[in-house]
């Protein structure tokens, strides 16, 4: 039976490489019997000068989800500025914040429960310009966020977005929406906020 659950926690990344090694153990253990069979057929000279062959090994377990957790958080340590330098590099001038909690109801661990939402700023392309969790949604929270990706632009001379598409909060019915008093420096100089089509249409 072959591992196909959801999901990409190191676990079934340990259950597929058991899998994976398993299949691998059982084909040369299987040509390794079969060139035995071979050399012990009867009227072979192999078989007259009465050879001892070894059994063959015993299959050994992969190393544990943990060991092979650590070891991967140990080779991925050395490019996070590689990586930090690619996100903080990447803009765009149409935008769009979304929020879910589903990401957050897939931590595990020490920080299950620590946070409730995921806020993304991705760009066109689907690129994430920036990613945040926290616990609630308030402009409190998520001015920092705002505030850190407008320096960012700054810092790098670049134009601020002419479009932000956001799921919720776009009406301007009873006054100025959320996202507009979140990044009020880019509304100022023209950027508008719209309620994307999906949203849009349901």
């Amino acid at each position: 039976m072959r591992d196909r659950t959801e999901g990409n926690t190191m676990v079934k990344v340990w259950r597929q490489v058991q899998e994976s090694h398993c299949e691998d153990y059982l084909q040369r253990k299987d040509l390794y019997t079969t060139l035995l069979s071979q050399y012990n057929k009867p009227g072979k000279i192999t078989r007259s000068l009465c050879q001892q062959f070894q059994r063959p090994p015993a299959q050994r377990e992969p190393p544990s989800a943990r060991l092979m957790r650590k070891a991967f958080l140990i080779s991925e340590a050395d490019n996070i500025e590689d990586y930090r330098t690619q996100i903080m590099s990447t803009f765009g001038q149409v935008l769009k914040y979304d929020s879910t909690k589903k990401i957050c109801k897939k931590l595990s661990g020490d920080g299950k429960g620590t946070a409730e939402w995921c806020t993304n700023v991705a760009n066109g392309q689907g690129q994430i310009l920036i990613s945040v969790l926290t616990c609630e949604e308030s402009l409190e929270k998520m001015r920092p966020m705002a505030e850190g990706l407008m320096e960012r632009y700054r810092r790098a001379d670049e134009a601020p977005p002419e479009l932000m598409y956001v799921d919720r909060g776009c009406c301007r019915v009873h006054a100025v929406s959320s996202v507009e008093q979140l990044f009020s420096d880019w509304t100022d100089r023209g950027m508008l906020v719209r309620l994307d089509i999906f949203h849009w249409i349901h």
